[in-house]
């Protein structure tokens, strides 16, 4: 077969490859995560070359097993020799990078969340909002003002944030902790000079938080709460359930309901909590990487049904996946898909899966060949939405 020379732009790759594989590993932290903000941000290559990873990293398993592909991915991993703490990661991602750019040399480019985090676009906050310009933990402060910033930091603040639906938007708080949301998603800020208290009254949102000993950082979601210092944390609610997963730290879950007796729990870092009413907390290892991938732009999942994958998808969009036939529902997929994109999304399911999709007013239609013109017929409680 035919070699194929090296680019200039293989370093780039090579970086874009480092960073797939850190935010891929089950231990990834919440200081990977900035780095990768401040390298993506650093240049449109960075993105671009990142973007082209994840997209055909996705679309490779239908080539995994074809003989010039495997020439070329062990062709790509004899080169990778470069030691670090993700070597082994590093070399497996760099020669899907190097496989991906030869073999199918396809492009495209990021929609939306190109800044540091704090820097968001979309985000709508209101003009009288205090914390729209309050300094950010980072903030260098005159020696001779320090007192002053201290002050404001531990002044009463009530106010709310949210995003509608396929925005993202990441907010500093006065003390210097940080909220990140989801897709349309809505938190209800209450500080005190004794409790920070967020309420998540929808959606999800991710939690760094600044240590502040003399105020406890507490996050409510319908009858519990989780009480956390100095850790960074994610809470989603959905549907009556809700999740907590720990990226760093350490968090207390508890239940302020009082009938059926209390519920508490502490989580390690990489452990996730699932909160179901009148049952026993249930906490299990956390697949961090896939839990947080919404902050890089992009929906990862590994072997779940596509009626659970369009479901996930439609939180992002207002265009809305339905499903016409419930078998196709119940076929496996994994991938990395870009959030915002149901075009890019529907020509990856077609491509992959035996599925047809059709348009038909705001919603996407998807089914069989044979049941391409069969109207949805929804499960009640659980179906994909229908209007």
């Amino acid at each position: 077969m035919t070699n194929i020379a090296p680019k200039p732009a293989d370093a780039t790759v090579a970086e874009a490859a480092d960073w797939y594989a850190r935010l891929a590993n089950e231990s990834v932290r919440e200081a990977d995560f900035a780095a990768f903000r401040k390298w993506r941000a650093a240049s449109p290559e960075n993105a671009q070359a990142y973007d082209r990873l994840a997209e055909l990293n996705g679309s490779l398993d239908q080539w995994h097993d074809v003989p010039e592909i495997v020439e070329l991915r062990v062709a790509a991993l004899a080169k990778q020799d470069r030691p670090g703490a993700f070597s082994r990661f590093t070399k497996v991602a760099a020669s899907i990078a190097l496989v991906a750019f030869a073999a199918m040399g396809v492009g495209f480019y990021w929609q939306g969340l190109d800044g540091d985090a704090g820097e968001a676009e979309t985000v709508r906050i209101a003009a009288n909002d205090p914390v729209a310009s309050a300094p950010s933990a980072s903030a260098t402060v005159p020696e001779d003002e320090e007192g002053v910033e201290q002050a404001e930091a531990a002044a009463p603040l009530k106010t709310q944030y949210s995003t509608r639906i396929g925005e993202m938007a990441s907010f500093t708080l006065p003390d210097g902790s940080v909220i990140e949301l989801n897709t349309n998603s809505e938190v209800a800020v209450d500080y005190t000079g004794k409790l920070r208290s967020i309420t998540l009254a929808r959606g999800e949102a991710l939690f760094r938080v600044a240590k502040d000993p003399s105020r406890a950082f507490v996050v409510g979601v319908g009858q519990d709460r989780v009480v956390a210092l100095g850790t960074v944390f994610s809470v989603r609610k959905d549907s009556g359930k809700a999740q907590v997963t720990l990226l760093e730290g350490r968090v207390r879950v508890e239940s302020i309901e009082q009938r059926g007796g209390n519920r508490i729990a502490q989580l390690s870092p990489g452990e996730e909590l699932s909160i179901l009413p009148q049952q026993p907390y249930s906490i299990r290892k956390a697949d961090v990487a896939t839990n947080t991938s919404w902050r890089t732009g992009r929906l990862r999942f590994k072997n779940e049904p596509l009626e659970d994958v369009l479901r996930e998808m439609n939180r992002y969009s207002a265009e809305k996946f339905v499903l016409a036939d419930p078998a196709v529902g119940r076929m496996s997929v994994s991938g990395t898909f870009r959030i915002q994109s149901a075009e890019h999304f529907s020509s990856a399911i077609e491509a992959a899966l035996p599925v047809e999709i059709e348009r038909k007013g705001s919603n996407l239609l998807v089914g069989s060949p044979a049941s391409r013109h069969i109207e949805p017929t929804p499960d009640p409680g659980e179906s994909l939405p229908t209007e």
